[in-house]
């Protein structure tokens, strides 16, 4: 129950911090380029020193096993997603054209801009480091299997591997786990500084959700029944599914890797999704509206999945 509540206290804030970010986009008061600024601050400085400072820690075996786990599971889970994805994308006979963003949407959810703030809240320097895990699945399934499924049925594009791997939060991540197994010293001074970068993630992210809801009509985002079916499956059908899995199984699983893992498959829509729809043909206005959507939905719908861990 502490938890749920802790859950709940925290997507209240994160709420209020986005409809400040929502009022600033509407005013005006800001420019589309100061968006597009802060996505580039969070993406290349701030989200990189929070894993970072969550991974850079004293060695622990067990810790190490468990994010280990947690990057298989993390993949099976994107495969469950899938299929849930695909099943229900027959039952709401979707449009051949959406078909690809409708998987995407399905498959993969937001790790980055919602995943590692609600973790960090909820568990902290644990949570983060195994969550650093889940993006590593994340980025070599996104960028490879997702580009095939945006393509399905077009001339096959070829998929830029450094999209992959050859980013800061990558970076930081081999960093980090650089530095957990030789166990370097990082001075008192050091770690403020990344501790303090870092934390400016959690409200970075959630202005920037505000100042992209800003973007569209609200009429547009919330009167389209395709958008909703899209949120349903995400935000409630795909996580019980995964919820399911995990209750199914012969082997006592870690109850955080579960509770993180539930979690971060309950997130909205990615982020990315629309960006690799504009690069590969896709969707992306239908792409863009739904990850706006099922981002507003999800503050309603995962203290409800927390219900079911």
């Amino acid at each position: 129950m502490q938890e749920i509540t802790t859950l709940a206290e925290n997507l209240f804030v994160f709420l209020f911090i986005i409809i400040i970010g929502l009022l600033i986009g509407y005013k005006k008061y800001v420019s589309k380029e100061f968006k597009d600024d802060l996505t580039f601050l969070l993406l290349k400085v701030t989200l990189p020193a929070m894993i970072f400072n969550a991974i850079a820690r004293p060695f622990n075996g067990d810790m190490m096993k468990s994010g280990l786990y947690t990057f298989i599971l993390a993949l099976i889970g994107f495969t469950i997603c899938f299929v849930v994805g695909y099943i229900f994308m027959k039952v709401f006979k979707v449009k051949e054209e959406r078909q690809g963003i409708w998987l995407m949407g399905t498959t993969f959810s937001n790790v980055g801009f919602m995943g590692f703030p609600v973790i960090h809240a909820m568990y902290g320097e644990n949570g983060l480091f195994l969550t650093s895990f889940v993006n590593i699945a994340f980025n070599i399934s996104f960028y490879s299997i997702g580009v095939f499924i945006l393509t399905m049925g077009q001339e096959q594009k070829s998929i830029d591997w450094k999209d992959m791997f050859v980013n800061n939060i990558m970076f930081a991540v081999l960093l980090g786990l650089f530095i957990y197994f030789t166990q370097i010293s990082i001075p008192d001074f050091a770690r403020r500084l990344v501790t303090m970068v870092g934390n400016m993630t959690t409200p970075l992210s959630m202005l920037i959700i505000g100042l992209t809801l800003s973007e569209y009509p609200l009429k547009e985002i919330f009167n389209q029944r395709l958008q909703y079916a899209l949120s349903f499956v995400r935000l409630l059908a795909a996580p019980l599914v995964i919820i399911l899995f995990f209750k199914g199984l012969p082997i006592e699983v870690n109850e955080l890797m579960v509770n993180v893992l539930v979690i971060l498959n309950a997130m909205p829509i990615a982020a990315n999704t629309t960006l690799l729809a504009h690069e590969y043909g896709g969707d992306y206005e239908f792409a863009a509206k739904s990850t706006t959507l099922s981002t507003v939905l999800s503050l309603l719908t995962l203290p409800l999945i927390f219900l079911f861990i």
